[in-house]
């Protein structure tokens, strides 16, 4: 009697050892998750998760937070530098004030829109970028305007008249009236001549007229009448000291105001956008400013960024230009020398000139998107922002998206940070996703809502709106333990013309002590995940494998779940071929 012979079928194994990150598109192909949750390419090609966070500092009320050598931080009405309050400057907290610009110029940090500056080498020097004094004038304490030269020394003696004197002596000094704009001249007895002094001045002394000033400030003077009237406007003020100002301008003769109220102002303009670049800061605005319309670029002095209104025709002035291009500002950055300003369809790029003739050209190409311009950071030369297409990488050329395995980021606000390779933008409503950018893999980890990003040396710091300020690696603060993380795996690819199916799922990994991990499938797309495998760790050196037996299916999804460090290495499947008829 002959029995029936029965044919093995044939299996064959194919192993992943290369996982890819996070990549939502159907196609994404093998080694990559559809979705996942604080994992790291820290261990790549092995699969891991992110180190534990550290929990730095806890904010009442979180407004700001910069880098430097050291963090700066607001939180409500007080400025913190390097974990102690900055005694002295206090903020504002209206809404319309909040959140603040913190940026570095040199040893000192500005505070934006509040305009406080404050030296970290010495936390003492202090102050404010506007300052304005105001002389009330009466009788017995008006402001005196009075003939000088630039040191303040007053010109006296002189002779006021139309024409010029008779037999006058060496360095007699003679105010010609005779003309609609009034000369001082000097007499020369080498020529026999009256030489005109090319620049006159005008001292204005008043009980606390030049209080918070400084030698060159560009200010504006308002309220001055009679001989005086001619002096307002903008000015700049040549000498000062507490009680007295001087400025370029003539007068016939000196007089004392004692009417009206004399003001000395000096203004910072409104900014959208503050960025540091060449030893000056540079700003964008557009809406209205003083009652008037505005769109404009502006830069500081060089070297002083009090003043934004100091106008020589130095190298060194400060620099406004009128822009033509539409819409409002979404973002402004330092990138290989140039300050840039962006919009969501354009950016304006800035070429500094050491002799003050600055450039600016406009590129049009994807900018960055409204609501995201604590998007924008520097890795390795390249910047990143989000922009309304996606996450964009601009080399100095033209943007490029480099977020396509993300699927549609929304029109959320995002904030971004770099740490070495990595750039990290928390997308409102998304999480926190991080792209190793020498490797080019997305990643994703859990998030509050995000405020801010500052980098101190090999840290990565986070400030959520809740206040807690998080050190991204752990090496500052008290940990927050173990990391629970997630990954799911789109369709397991294999032969279906074949009718070939997976017998068998092995995992190679490691697993510190203590951790542990899960295993989920889900067949056929059904929707529901079923536990398949569950390992503890021993922390035992080597590779430890976790077998896992599906059951019979056209497809299948793998989710991998665990608590605490561990290193996914490969994935192999057993593949068992059937009949090529259904």
């Amino acid at each position: 009697m002959y029995y029936p012979t029965l044919r093995q079928h044939n299996q064959g194994r194919q192993t992943l050892r290369q996982w890819r990150g996070l990549d939502c598109r159907p196609d994404g192909g093998e080694g990559c998750f559809w979705s996942m949750e604080n994992l790291s390419s820290r261990r790549t090609p092995a699969l891991a998760p992110r180190l534990p966070r550290g929990l730095a500092a806890t904010l009442t009320q979180p407004q700001g937070l910069l880098a430097k050598e050291a963090l700066a931080w607001v939180d409500g009405a007080t400025l913190y530098w390097n974990g102690l309050a900055v005694t002295g400057p206090v903020l504002s907290t209206l809404p319309e004030m909040c959140p603040k610009q913190l940026v570095g110029m040199g040893a000192y940090l500005v505070v934006f829109p509040d305009g406080i500056y404050v030296n970290t080498a010495d936390l003492s020097d202090w102050g404010y970028l506007d300052n304005q004094r105001q002389v009330a004038c009466t009788e017995s304490a008006g402001v005196l305007y009075s003939l000088c030269m630039e040191d303040g020394t007053a010109y006296t003696g002189y002779t006021l008249s139309a024409t010029a004197p008779q037999s006058p002596q060496d360095g007699d000094l003679w105010l010609d009236t005779g003309q609609s704009t009034h000369t001082l001249n000097r007499y020369s007895a080498t020529t026999a001549a009256w030489v005109q002094i090319p620049t006159v001045y005008v001292r204005l002394s008043g009980a606390g007229i030049g209080q918070g000033f400084r030698q060159y400030d560009g200010v504006t003077l308002s309220g001055c009448t009679g001989q005086g009237a001619g002096l307002n406007g903008s000015a700049i003020l040549q000498h000062c000291a507490d009680n007295e100002i001087v400025v370029t301008g003539v007068l016939d003769q000196s007089f004392t105001q004692t009417e009206g109220t004399v003001t000395v102002a000096r203004t910072a303009p409104k900014l959208d956008y503050v960025t540091e670049c060449g030893n000056r800061l540079w700003g964008c605005r557009y809406g209205l400013a003083g009652g008037r319309a505005v769109h404009e670029i502006y830069a500081c002095a060089l070297g002083d960024f009090t003043n934004w209104n100091k106008f020589q025709g130095l190298a060194t002035d400060s620099y406004a230009a009128q822009r033509g291009s539409d819409g409002p500002w979404t973002g402004a950055a330092t990138h290989l020398g140039c300050p840039l300003f962006f919009k969501e369809n354009c950016v304006e790029k800035v070429y500094p000139s050491a002799a003050g003739a600055h450039q600016i050209v406009v590129t049009g190409c994807r900018g960055v998107q409204a609501g995201c311009a604590g998007s924008l950071a520097l890795v390795n030369e390249v910047l990143y922002y989000k922009s309304a297409a996606g996450i964009c990488a601009y080399d100095g050329s033209l943007p490029v998206c480099v977020s396509q395995a993300l699927g549609q980021l929304g029109d959320g606000k995002a904030v971004a940070g770099s740490l070495e390779d990595r750039y990290y933008v928390a997308v409102e409503g998304k999480g926190l996703y991080v792209l190793d950018t020498a490797r080019g893999l997305w990643h994703r980890e859990d998030c509050g809502q995000a405020m801010a990003f500052a980098r101190v040396g090999s840290e990565l710091y986070l400030l959520l709106e809740t206040g807690q300020l998080l050190a991204l690696t752990g090496s500052v603060g008290q940990s927050q333990g173990p990391v629970a993380w997630q990954a799911q795996t789109g369709p397991l690819d294999f032969d279906r013309t074949a009718y070939k199916s997976i017998s068998r799922l092995a995992l190679g990994l490691w697993l510190a002590k203590g951790s542990s991990l899960e295993v989920y499938l889900e067949y056929d797309s059904d929707g529901v995940w079923r536990h398949a495998g569950h390992l503890s760790g021993t922390g035992r050196r080597g590779v430890e494998r976790l077998s896992i037996l599906p059951r019979r299916c056209s497809h299948l999804r793998l989710r991998l779940a665990g608590v605490g460090d561990c290193a996914v290495y490969s994935l192999t499947k057993v593949l068992e071929e059937g009949s090529d008829v259904p």
